[in-house]
C-alpha cells in the first residue's frame, strides 16, 4: 500500500474507513512476517536436531575407539 494512498485516505472524511483499511493492512504485514518468521524457525530447529544428532553419533564413534584403545594400552604396561 502506498503512502499516497494512505495519505488520500485519511484527508476524506471517511476516517473509520480509511483506519479499517490500514488495520487490515497492518494484520497483512504481521501474518506475512508471522509466516516467515515461522518457516525461519522451523529451518534453524531442524538444523540444530541434525546437527545435534551428527554430533552424538560422532561423540559415541570417539568413545568405542577411545575403549577399544585403553585395554590394549594397559595390557602394554603390564607387559613391560
Amino acid at each position: 500500500m502506498d503512502r499516497y494512498v494512505i495519505n488520500t485516505l485519511i484527508e476524506r472524511k471517511n476516517t473509520i474507513l480509511s483506519l479499517v483499511i490500514i488495520i487490515k493492512y497492518i494484520q497483512n504485514m504481521l501474518f506475512q512476517s508471522l509466516n516467515l518468521y515461522s518457516i525461519l524457525v522451523a529451518g534453524l530447529t531442524a538444523t540444530f536436531i541434525v546437527f545435534m544428532r551428527q554430533l552424538s553419533y560422532y561423540k559415541q564413534q570417539i568413545i568405542n575407539k577411545d575403549l577399544k584403545i585403553i585395554p590394549a594400552y594397559f595390557d602394554k604396561k603390564m607387559l613391560y
